[in-house]
């Protein structure tokens, strides 16, 4: 028996599965940190007619045309109670936040709170009490009551939906 080279198909075989070992190491690269951006690569497999031609693959370190796209969205943290959308709001008022105060309420109780720029006065929370569209909640100054309509949004958060500000001056 005659002991020569290995037969085509065997060392294309082999050599099929020594390329996709090298292309499965280069693609799970546990050096790489995991907070670092993504990492994405493809592997292409490229056919030739003839039969005794091995089969190569081939992966790309660059990033290539995305197969998942991210969309950033901006979520608002849900206020869990009547009295913590009433203090946010307030303490976004005193702290001329507008942009914290989109949080706790509607843009058109924001409009109409920002009217006024906040005085400096002391303010005090009264409390909220259920009512049957919602909660009412004051807020008093010496000068000024906040009388606040709360009610739940679409995803279950609390918000101010309407504002009555009384002026006793």
């Amino acid at each position: 028996m005659a002991s020569g080279p290995p037969p085509a198909p065997v060392l294309v075989a082999a050599l099929v599965v020594l390329l996709a070992g090298i292309a499965a190491a280069i693609a799970h690269d546990d050096t790489v940190s995991r907070s670092s951006a993504p990492f994405v690569s493809s592997a292409h497999a490229s056919s030739t007619t003839a039969s005794s031609a091995p089969s190569t693959t081939r992966t790309s370190p660059e990033p290539t045309a995305p197969t998942t796209s991210f969309v950033a969205t901006s979520v608002r943290p849900a206020v869990t109670s009547p009295e913590a959308a009433a203090n946010g709001l307030w303490a976004a008022y005193t702290s001329s936040n507008r942009t914290a105060a989109q949080r706790f309420a509607t843009d058109d109780v924001i409009r109409v709170l920002f009217e006024v720029e906040y005085s400096g006065e002391k303010g005090m929370f009264q409390g909220c009490r259920p009512r049957p569209d919602g909660f009412a909640c004051l807020c008093t100054q010496p000068s000024t009551q906040y009388a606040m309509t709360v009610k739940t949004d679409d995803a279950g958060s609390f918000e101010v939906v309407e504002l009555t500000v009384t002026s006793s001056q």
